[in-house]
């Protein structure tokens, strides 16, 4: 298997879908959708800016989030973590969804439009687009699409 054009000759697809806690009776079983008051609460949670706290309440404990086609970040505590290091190094944060979502049985897709103002008075403006894996109420997995030019601070 391949990812970001890097050979994991160690991490055969099934292992990789394993540590992400998956196996073999979840692969054929259907996971049921999210109801829409929950994606709601999910979007009220992030365009309030409480990043971490979506996380926190959304993602299944071994969740997992992976940005473009770079090999994913895995574990609920580990991406709060991971979130809460990357807000504290902003003054202001922005965060809007672009609606309408997209919602097809377990999967999701949501527009969303960032602003961060960072503590050195630079900013970044990014747009991006989230794919969701559903497990019921719970993200088991999320794939972010966007131009990683976006992500380099320009000057106020």
């Amino acid at each position: 298997m391949t990812r970001a054009g890097l050979s994991l000759p160690d991490y055969s697809r099934a292992a990789w879908l394993h540590s992400l806690g998956r196996n073999a009776s979840y692969l054929t079983k259907v996971a049921a959708m999210p109801t829409l008051e929950t994606l709601d609460r999910f979007i009220a949670r992030v365009e309030q800016n409480a990043h971490a706290e979506a996380i926190e309440e959304f993602y299944t404990e071994n969740g997992y989030i992976q940005e473009n086609q770079s090999l994913p970040r895995v574990g609920r505590d580990a991406l709060v973590s991971r979130e809460r290091a990357v807000m504290a190094r902003a003054k202001k944060i922005t965060s809007t969804c672009v609606r309408p979502v997209f919602v097809n049985g377990d999967l999701a897709v949501i527009r969303w439009i960032f602003h961060f103002e960072w503590l050195d008075g630079t900013v970044t403006d990014m747009e991006e687009m989230a794919y969701q894996h559903w497990e019921g109420q719970r993200i088991a997995g999320e794939t972010f699409f966007y131009d990683p030019t976006q992500r380099t601070p320009k000057k106020a």
